[in-house]
């Protein structure tokens, strides 16, 4: 079975390698590319590398902008996404309370769970 973070691995390599192929390569190589790939791979994850090309919507980093509520709360939703300590993640609340946006990796297979999270911690994404 495939991790969560081994997928966001995958999607991003995935996603990557195809398109420097396709850059340098031409239309058909990418395409000859991509059918070894989904020929290759297990069909639910055939159906999000395509899907995230094709969108664009793959994204392994949010940027925080802020937060509408009280600290506490802000601080407590980083920490559950970011898996950070109490300390840094009270850094990052601090950052983004001055005006200063702070990107955070997150594996973009679970990006809006961690959406809503930050949102319900009242943090701006």
């Amino acid at each position: 079975m495939i991790t969560d973070n081994n997928r966001n691995d995958i999607l991003q390599a995935s996603m990557t390698f195809m398109r420097t192929i396709t850059a340098h390569y031409g239309a058909d190589k990418g395409m000859e590319l991509w059918e070894t790939i989904a020929d290759t791979i297990d069909p639910v994850l055939k159906k999000q590398i395509f899907f995230a090309l094709i969108s664009g919507e793959f994204n392994d980093q949010m940027i925080l902008r802020g937060y509408r509520k009280d600290k506490v709360s802000a601080v407590r939703a980083i920490r559950e996404v970011t898996g950070l300590g109490l300390y840094e993640s009270k850094q990052i609340a601090d950052k983004i309370a001055e005006g200063n946006p702070v990107t955070i990796k997150v594996v973009a297979a679970r990006r809006d769970e961690y959406t809503n999270i930050l949102s319900t911690g009242g943090i701006i994404v």
